[in-house]
């Protein structure tokens, strides 16, 4: 997520993607964003740091023609709850952002079983975990 942060910083220029694999749809967006961390909206969604205010500027309806269709079974365990908390992230206990994290998630690195290595995270992610 922060990388994506460092790009809009940057640059202030976003592409989102919409995909409803149910129907299936899809629309394409460019738009020109800001980041803050002192917006009042940070307070309004819990576990938020930042704050993506994004203006539309160009719109595009994508053809559906290669979505495959899906229907959701369950919704993903790492979806914030409504205190915002989240389970710790697998891709924080590389060894190789250890020194970009905040000192608040190196603290939870070692209260999650310290850190692994790139290709132990692979492993973790093959088994369908993140």
């Amino acid at each position: 997520m922060f990388l994506s942060m460092g790009n809009i910083q940057a640059t202030n220029k976003i592409g989102i993607l919409f995909i409803d694999f149910e129907t299936p749809n899809r629309l394409r967006l460019q738009c020109t964003a800001a980041i803050r961390a002192d917006d009042p909206l940070v307070e309004k969604y819990p576990g938020a740091n930042l704050i993506v205010r994004a203006h539309v500027n160009k719109v595009f309806i994508n053809c559906a023609r290669y979505i495959h269709n899906y229907i959701r079974i369950k919704n993903s365990p790492y979806i914030p709850d409504r205190k915002g908390e989240t389970p710790f992230p697998s891709w924080k206990r590389i060894d190789l952002v250890q020194d970009v994290l905040i000192a608040e998630d190196k603290r939870k690195v070692s209260d999650e079983g310290g850190v692994i290595t790139m290709q132990e995270y692979i492993k973790k992610l093959e088994k369908g975990k993140s």
